[in-house]
């Protein structure tokens, strides 16, 4: 999928169909009065007529409107002005790009009215990054089990933002981005997991963790050797590679683990949730970053057939519900870590950073993981070069306006 924007009058676009609104007073947005003076006033003759929708959601198809490029129309319903906003918006939208799937439309042109949210700084990026997310998520097919017959793939390649002002496309463009990205590693998530009959949704995230409680500090690589520490999956098996001996106990027993000298260490979240754990009474040495966790996943994953069984109306609570947990959950520890954290501190709490040969030799110890599992998986290959991909544009970000900030930021008295 190609997004592109333009800043051409809408009847010079060349494209297969041009999208428009109209609100439920009447009222053509600016970018509809552009195409019906273009057509010779023939939207306004269907308004008088009442042919056009208004409704929020609703959608006409118009073919072949005089003076203009393309061969259709297609007007959604803006509802009423007064409650035009960002979720209207992506509404009316999700609904054209409904409509327009239906069709064989190649490039589609994107016309409708912004909300007043988008006028503001920061408006054109999230702009350009919804239309990416909402294309994407309307060209997703759930696979369908090895019975049923395959959908047609939809014919839209390209998506033109019209009526981008030249100084507004670069961030539009970095939506685009950053939109696509996002989508694109949902879809091949969702192919992964479709495979065995499951729906997923991100729904939760701790945020980095940290690095875990040790009976012993750790001042260099050789510190690693022979230490029993309580960790699993992709933290084990880059782990043991530096000679730590991975134990996988349950949290219940953890405690009594480290009391008694049966593992040298172990790590569990965050100090909101460790201090509820009271490790620091018999390991005090709390080590970060947790270089393994940097940003775990939680997801919610539903049954394939009992989702499609659901409405259009029920998926999206679905959607919408897994969406706020995740974002709820981020938030809540951004917020509880740091009061958590200075009530360990005085108690007693040895706060370290990891030795930066540790980290070095841990990373390069995970690319090797990577590596060998891009070798012998062909399906962890696929996510994980698409994943690395993006991980790299977005760390040049990162680096750059948030590194900088929290860099200045952190070095002032606050």
């Amino acid at each position: 999928m190609q997004f592109e924007t333009s800043n051409l009058s809408l009847a010079a676009v060349r494209a297969d169909c041009i999208a428009i609104g109209l609100h439920d007073d009447g009222t053509l947005a600016p970018l509809a009065k552009q195409v019906d003076e273009a057509c010779g006033g023939r939207l306004k003759q269907l308004q008088g007529r009442g042919d056009l929708p208004s409704r929020l959601g609703e959608t006409l198809l118009l073919l072949d409107l005089p003076g203009l490029k393309a061969e259709r129309v297609i007007v959604v319903g803006l509802g009423a002005p007064a409650d035009f906003d960002r979720r209207a918006w992506r509404k009316a939208l999700s609904a054209v790009l409904k409509a327009v799937l239906r069709t064989r439309t190649l490039r589609l042109a994107l016309a409708l009215e912004r909300p007043a949210a988008d006028q503001k700084p920061g408006g054109d990026y999230y702009f350009g990054r919804a239309i990416a997310e909402l294309t994407h998520a309307a060209l997703y097919r759930t696979n369908d089990l090895k019975s049923a017959r395959k959908p047609k793939p939809a014919a839209l390649t390209r998506v033109l933002a019209a009526a981008v002002a030249n100084d507004a496309a670069a961030d539009v463009k970095r939506g685009f981005v950053h939109g696509s990205a996002v989508a694109g590693g949902m879809k091949l998530l969702r192919e992964h997991f479709g495979k065995v009959g499951i729906v997923n949704f991100p729904m939760g995230n701790t945020g980095v963790q940290m690095g875990g409680w040790f009976r012993k500090e750790v001042n260099s690589v050789a510190d690693l050797k022979g230490l029993k520490f309580r960790c699993g999956g992709f933290a084990g098996k880059v782990l043991e590679r530096l000679g730590v001996v991975p134990q996988n106990i349950p949290g219940g027993e953890i405690y009594q683990a480290l009391e008694k000298g049966t593992i040298d260490a172990a790590e569990w979240v965050g100090p909101y949730d460790d201090l509820k754990l009271g490790f620091n009474k018999v390991a005090p040495n709390y080590y970060y970053p947790g270089f393994w966790e940097v940003g775990p996943q939680l997801s919610l994953y539903v049954n394939q057939k009992a989702y499609e069984g659901l409405s259009s109306e029920y998926k999206a609570i679905v959607e919408c519900a897994a969406a706020f947990a995740h974002t709820d959950m981020q938030a809540r520890y951004d917020a509880r870590n740091m009061p958590a954290l200075k009530t360990l501190l005085g108690q007693g709490v040895k706060l370290h950073k990891f030795p930066k040969d540790v980290l070095n030799a841990s990373f390069k110890a995970a690319m090797d993981v990577y590596s060998e599992l891009n070798d012998t998986n062909p399906a962890w290959k696929k996510i994980y070069t698409d994943y690395a991909a993006f991980r790299k544009d977005s760390n040049l970000w990162f680096s750059l306006a948030e590194a900088s900030m929290d860099d200045f930021m952190q070095a002032q008295k606050l």
